[in-house]
């Protein structure tokens, strides 16, 4: 027979260093089906570059669960097509927090 009380933690980490996601805004009206490229100076959309990214899911205990996601010097530039590749929309940068 178990002692009641609350049941042990899973954790599931998932790290990624050094790495860019460029999310790309679609412009026109009509539904299309866009292919996975590397983007290219004419595209608009927001570019996301990190130098650690972590995603925690955590389970347990009395049926508790938590996400948290940490940066560490995040930062994000916005570029439309109709501007030059040295313009930028707005930046931001997140200096690490711990």
């Amino acid at each position: 027979m178990q002692a009641p009380g609350p049941s042990q933690w899973m954790y599931i980490n998932v790290i990624l260093e050094g790495s860019e996601l460029f999310i790309p805004i679609v412009q026109s009206p009509e539904p299309k089906v866009v292919q996975p490229q590397t983007s290219t100076a004419s595209e608009s959309g927001i570019l996301m570059a990190w130098k650690g990214l972590r995603f925690g899911y955590f389970w347990g205990g009395c049926n508790e669960t938590i996400l948290r996601i940490n940066a560490d010097h995040l930062s994000a530039v916005g570029r439309s097509s109709a501007m030059s590749p040295q313009q930028v929309h707005a930046a931001f940068s997140i200096p690490p927090l711990f």
